[in-house]
């Protein structure tokens, strides 16, 4: 019963306090109302109902775990992510302390996701579904913060190339947990006693699909973004390069008008 009160009071807070920043900023339009109404989806779909047929149901573990903390997140975000040219820098001392420990947070992130699943955190979350709201909480936390420094540009630390690793690894770590439910016997022996659950295969597999389709994409289309930008940057970097009096080859190397055949090191 306390369980179901405190997740309830969870819920209710995420409800309650994404509405009023709505109505701070003006509605869920721009970055801070789609922040806003994030929340108050996470809200409603962390409901004492929906966390208690999770510690249940594995599939639907999955689907939580997953999909409300990186496809939601990656939807509010659509704009930024695709079009990457806001300045991380300029939003906040909050984003620049995340800048600095953003492969803490990526690390933060995947271990709460294999935490998540293994079967003495299940057995655990069976007897008090309240921890298993916590972790979503927890994971939905880190993966918001990643994806929030990831949108930007790269300036002022974090690069493109960084942007891509952190990215593909992340979507390497869930896809990973995704193939392992999929191709291996059964994990978690508790599932198939369970009233509310399919065959204890069937919904592993199940779940080994929403980490590998849905757990995977959002990650990989992060990654190729910034793919993308890094290389335009390249390219438009080449292209200023070629028309300068002064051509970069590298790093180290430069070739001056005055000296063609001549290389000098720098």
């Amino acid at each position: 019963m306390v369980s179901f009160v405190v997740i309830g009071c969870l819920s209710f807070a995420c409800i309650v306090g994404g509405l009023l920043r709505a109505r701070s900023v003006g509605g869920f339009h721009g970055l801070q109302g789609r922040l806003a109404l994030a929340v108050v989806v996470l809200g409603l779909l962390m409901d004492p109902i929906a966390v208690d047929f999770a510690t249940r149901s594995l599939w639907f573990h999955a689907l939580l775990l997953v999909v409300v903390s990186l496809w939601l997140i990656l939807v509010v975000l659509s704009k930024e992510v695709i079009r990457g040219i806001d300045r991380i820098g300029d939003r906040g001392r909050l984003a620049e302390l995340g800048l600095r420990w953003v492969w803490g947070i990526v690390v933060v992130q995947d271990v709460l996701l294999w935490v998540g699943f293994q079967d003495g955190f299940e057995r655990f979350a069976l007897r008090d579904p309240v921890a298993l709201a916590l972790l979503i909480y927890a994971e939905v936390a880190a993966s918001g913060a990643v994806v929030f420094l990831l949108s930007g540009d790269g300036r002022p630390r974090v690069t493109h190339v960084r942007q891509v690793i952190i990215a593909w690894s992340s979507a390497m770590v869930v896809m990973s947990l995704g193939v392992s439910l999929g191709l291996s016997g059964p994990w978690f022996g508790f599932v198939a006693s369970s009233a509310a659950a399919l065959h204890q295969q069937v919904e592993q597999q199940i779940s080994a699909a929403i980490f590998v389709i849905l757990g995977g994409a959002p990650w990989f289309l992060i990654g190729t973004q910034k793919m993308r930008l890094w290389l335009e940057s390249e390219e438009r970097e080449s292209v200023v390069s070629f028309a300068s009096p002064v051509q970069r080859f590298g790093r180290s190397v430069k070739v001056g008008p005055a000296r063609r055949g001549r290389f000098e090191g720098r």
